[in-house]
């Protein structure tokens, strides 16, 4: 019994951690994916800032007011050049 409560928490520890890599996978859209008008919700406004001037190809882009769970909404307003 105790080592299938051992096999149990380790199968959740895993599972756990494999969502939180694709939760950071995730954080930086494929550059050729994202259009105008795509959405992507940032934990500050901050953090939105930052990816907003950091992502390649993105011209212009607007961090959108506080949202009700206190994230920041980044909005790609107009793209350029994309790397490739």
């Amino acid at each position: 019994m105790r080592g299938l409560k051992r096999a149990a928490v380790l199968g959740a520890g895993l599972i756990a951690c494999s969502g939180v890599a694709a939760g950071a996978a995730q954080a930086l859209p494929d550059p050729y994916a994202y259009m105008v008008g795509d959405t992507y919700t940032e934990p500050t406004r901050a953090a939105c800032e930052k990816d907003g001037n950091t992502w390649w190809g993105v011209d212009e882009f607007s961090c959108l007011g506080l949202n009700a769970d206190g994230t920041w909404t980044l909005r790609i307003d107009s793209l350029g050049s994309r790397p490739g």
